[in-house]
């Protein structure tokens, strides 16, 4: 199974939003990502913006195992 089917709610068509600002305590993160059941949306703040990064697809996945929980006990 591939990444993208392992999360079967975000299908090829999906466009992601990210926005990246940059503050005096460090960078801000902003990932939005409709998909067919829920809107997904992070927000991180890091000095390091590749951890920024890290942190913001890891609450990401998060919120994607949620709700496939969700959709299998309906």
């Amino acid at each position: 199974m591939g990444y993208r089917e392992k999360f079967f709610i975000v299908g090829e068509d999906v466009e992601c939003r990210v926005l990246v600002r940059t503050y005096k305590v460090g960078q801000k993160i902003e990932v939005t990502i409709p998909t067919k059941v829920a809107v997904l949306r992070a927000e991180v703040i890091n000095e390091n913006i590749y951890n920024g990064v890290d942190e913001a697809v890891e609450k990401l996945e998060s919120q994607l195992s949620e709700i496939i929980l969700t959709e299998e006990t309906l």
